[in-house]
């Protein structure tokens, strides 16, 4: 009998360092100097303050990755779900 693989569980909310849950995959940090992007707890993104280009690009690689919907990444990371 062959056993069934299922999803990873979401890690626990202390282990995620992040200010802000996106959705159920992900978590933002932002403060003066920039953001952070962490999926599962792991920083998948970073940008400094001002940078519009990455923080789309953060966007971009959430939805590719199919981390949270896209209502839920374009409004934490404050893009048009349009750019997305």
């Amino acid at each position: 009998m062959m056993a069934v693989m299922t999803a990873e569980p979401r890690l626990p909310r202390p282990m995620v360092p992040a200010e802000v849950p996106v959705g159920l995959a992900a978590s933002l940090l932002e403060d003066d100097r920039g953001g952070e992007v962490y999926i599962h707890g792991q920083l998948c993104d970073v940008w400094e303050t001002g940078d519009a280009a990455a923080r789309r690009c953060a966007a971009v690689k959430s939805m590719r990755l199919h981390t949270d919907s896209t209502g839920e990444i374009s409004k934490a990371l404050k893009v048009s779900p349009v750019a997305i």
